[in-house]
């Protein structure tokens, strides 16, 4: 390799180490909190307990996938929350119907209707 490639791949390097450095310290805050994260999720019941050491390995690891999961979830949490609202509020129980009640048949009186209209001279 000549000088002048080398001397490109050093610099090519130091340019990338902030990047690095970046990528490292986040990996590391990901790697103090992702049982917890997880622990969270598990609690919600969005993430079933056989699946929590690949889900922190995901966290820490996968962070693209972590926040397509979020959206996911939060997509389907604003869907449950629209379905709640457009629900109508519950009334109560409804009284018991007696289906016999106030029911007529065709030109059959009640004795208190036939009263009524016999003196009135309609019956």
């Amino acid at each position: 390799m000549s000088q002048e490639a080398t001397k490109e791949l050093i610099e090519a390097l130091q340019n990338n180490k902030p990047v690095l450095d970046k990528m490292a310290a986040q990996e590391a805050e990901l790697a103090k909190i992702a049982s917890s994260v997880v622990d969270s999720l598990i609690k919600a019941g969005e993430l079933d307990a056989g699946q929590r050491e690949k889900a922190i390995k995901n966290v820490i690891e996968d962070p693209v996938k972590v926040a397509m999961c979020l959206k996911t979830t939060a997509e389907a949490l604003v869907q449950n929350q629209q379905q709640k609202q457009a629900a109508p509020a519950l009334m109560g129980n409804g009284a018991e119907i007696n289906k016999t009640a106030g029911v007529k048949v065709a030109n059959q009186r009640s004795a208190a209707d036939h009263a009524f209209l016999t003196r009135l001279g309609l019956a």
